[in-house]
């Protein structure tokens, strides 16, 4: 399969095994797309995956992931509908659905695969490779509600990765988790001059006006085509800057992986315990190193 244009991968040569991984991430990407469009659900490709339609036609060369975003209002649709949806080997990972796990947006992995980094090789949740899901909510307009979700956003991780390993009585990272994301539905999304992932991230740069996401266009990307939004050159231009055609090799912004496109995290784990230089192996394949 072609994962890019060859004419713009910038003489970089992807290691086979990163393909294998791609194709995994590719198949995950598909199935959301046709749980989102069979639902009527709105999602748009969303960071380094945008750039990558619209750069080289489907991955960046050196790249890992694939990340989309959603409206709040579609995002918490699509998880009460998730665990019918995504079955096996498909699995809709949020706070909500797993006991020791966090994050700020929602993953679908590949259960009978592996992906993780060295501090997850003990963590009681899935490590298949996924694909990020990120929430979309308006931002405040009412300054004290702004700095609330900043100050919130940006200090709700270590409060909720404590509570997972030292839960107080009646009071779990759920709990937490659910009044967190009950202050990011309070400004209407679709009523809002500005939307962005601020749940999970709150950085100015990735911050759009709504009308970036009032409509839609479909775009390339290997071997079928995503939404992305209809301003995406302004959106791009912001996120990454004016130069943003111009290719820069850089790391991956959450570090070096172990990912195995042919083996199940667990016996992955099991592997790497008994033969922890394995670990460096597998990413000399990946990673061109």
């Amino acid at each position: 399969m072609q994962f890019n244009n060859p004419s713009t991968t910038f003489g970089y040569s992807t290691p086979e095994e990163m393909k294998k991984v791609w194709g995994i991430q590719l198949d995950l990407a598909k199935k959301l797309k046709e749980v989102c469009e069979r639902n009527g659900l709105q999602y748009w490709m969303d960071g380094g995956t945008l750039l990558g339609a619209v750069r080289h036609q489907g991955f960046i060369p050196w790249d890992d992931d694939i990340d989309f975003a959603m409206p709040r209002k579609d995002y918490d649709k699509l998880n009460k509908i998730a665990a019918k949806e995504f079955t096996h080997p498909y699995f809709w990972q949020t706070t909500y659905s797993e006991e020791h796990f966090y994050c700020g947006h929602a993953q679908l992995r590949n259960a009978e695969t592996s992906a993780f980094g060295r501090n997850e090789i003990d963590k009681d949740y899935c490590l298949g490779i996924g694909i990020d899901i990120f929430v979309l909510d308006g931002v405040p307009d009412n300054k004290l509600t702004y700095a609330l979700c900043r100050l919130t956003s940006k200090g709700l991780s270590g409060i909720t990765r404590w509570l997972i390993k030292h839960p107080i009585q009646r009071l779990s990272h759920k709990c937490v988790f659910k009044l967190y994301e009950a202050l990011f539905r309070t400004t209407d999304a679709d009523c809002a001059k500005c939307i962005g992932d601020i749940s999970w991230r709150f950085r100015h740069h990735e911050i759009f006006l709504r009308e970036h996401y009032t409509e839609t266009k479909m775009l390339d990307f290997a071997d079928t085509q995503f939404p992305a939004p209809y301003l995406y050159k302004e959106w791009l231009s912001r996120y990454f800057g004016e130069d943003y055609m111009t290719p820069k090799q850089v790391a991956t912004h959450h570090g070096l992986k172990y990912i195995n496109a042919e083996m199940p995290f667990r016996e992955s784990i099991t592997m790497l315990k008994n033969h922890p230089e394995l670990f460096e192996t597998q990413i000399s394949k990946l990673y061109n190193q």
